[in-house]
């Protein structure tokens, strides 16, 4: 599972829990962090009461890092994803999505590893990429 986590009292619980349940002692994935947008304004709150608080990433971040890690595995997801936040077959639609969760083309630049003039046309590009995917199953869907 991919976490981001601000509190080491879970990195042990964390540990404890992979020993009790005969899991791998990396069940709780930190090396996605890089990837992670900006926390929405609801993951910067702090916590109205004592004890374990916990985000759900947002629809659109999930898309958005998956269009930047763009890898053979995350065709479905981006698929999935796509259509459910209904972003249909305009490749700007996903470029705009890339540049609102993120929030900074100089985030993106190191993202998607171009130069910084580069960072729409390769946002641009994700777009395109997805909209090939989104058309290549509903294809196989119909067929």
């Amino acid at each position: 599972m991919d976490a981001v986590v601000s509190d080491h009292v879970v990195r042990e619980e964390a540990r404890a829990l992979a020993e009790q349940r005969a899991r791998p002692p990396s069940w709780l994935n930190e090396s996605a962090r890089a990837w992670v947008p900006p926390r929405s304004a609801a993951a910067e709150r702090p916590p109205s009461a004592p004890g374990l608080t916990v985000h759900r990433a947002p629809v659109e971040h999930l898309l958005a890092m998956k269009l930047v890690a763009l890898r053979p595995q995350d065709a479905p997801d981006v698929v999935a994803l796509a259509e459910r936040l209904e972003l249909g077959e305009d490749p700007a639609s996903y470029q705009q999505l890339l540049r609102r969760v993120y929030r900074d083309d100089d985030v993106l630049q190191i993202l998607l590893g171009v130069p910084f003039d580069d960072v729409a046309d390769e946002a641009l590009r994700r777009g395109e990429t997805a909209v090939r995917l989104l058309l290549q199953e509903r294809q196989r869907v119909t067929r």
